[in-house]
């Protein structure tokens, strides 16, 4: 009988510390179907809707390839991307070319149709939270950029077609960080074959 309550005793308390021991929810329907509602309003370029998903203070950053450049990417903020019509013809320098190392000067309305909504992503199911579909030569840097926080993403994946054996996939990857219980939208990342 002893040993009966102390497996019983042995089992209500695991339950109990299994039931204290907090664990990160995995990423929800919501925050997928956020992120495909997302891809809607670029694809219909809603800059004002798309500012609401956007960190006040964080803003949100562009990168025109896998790597994540902390220091050089361009970052906008809510305000800069609720007002993007108005700067579109603006030329920046985005970064740099993979392969050639030559900068990346475009204004904001071609970076859109080379680096942001080349394929039509619209059509596209995102890829399970926080897995690629594809890899090219560059470096995801993904988990190292963001450790420090608990972040998402959904990766919008064009296969590529049969005409270049696939060769000319294209990825639009959304990464949401979760900041006070809230989600936002942090960074839009271009990611493709390079050479």
């Amino acid at each position: 009988m002893r040993q009966f309550y102390a497996i019983l005793l042995l089992i209500v308390g695991m339950t109990t510390l299994s039931a204290c021991h907090h664990h990160k929810p995995t990423p929800s329907k919501a925050l997928e179907q956020t992120a495909i509602e997302i891809v809607k309003l670029i694809a219909q370029k809603g800059w004002q809707a798309l500012a609401t998903h956007v960190h006040p203070e964080k803003g949100l950053r562009f990168s025109p390839s896998a790597f994540i450049d902390v220091n050089n990417d361009i970052v906008f903020s809510q305000s800069q991307i609720a007002q993007l019509k108005n700067h579109a013809n603006q030329i920046r320098t985005w970064g740099s070319y993979d392969g050639t190392g030559n900068p990346i000067k475009l204004s904001f309305n071609d970076y859109y149709q080379k680096f942001i909504y080349n394929k039509d992503y619209i059509t596209i199911n995102p890829s399970p939270a926080n897995q690629t579909l594809a890899k090219g030569n560059t470096i995801n840097n993904i988990a190292k950029v963001y450790q420090s926080y608990h972040y998402q993403f959904f990766d919008f994946y064009y296969s590529g077609s049969a005409e270049y054996s696939g060769m000319d996939w294209s990825s639009l990857r959304l990464i949401f960080l979760e900041i006070e219980d809230q989600w936002y939208l942090v960074n839009i990342v271009h990611d493709q074959w390079t050479i």
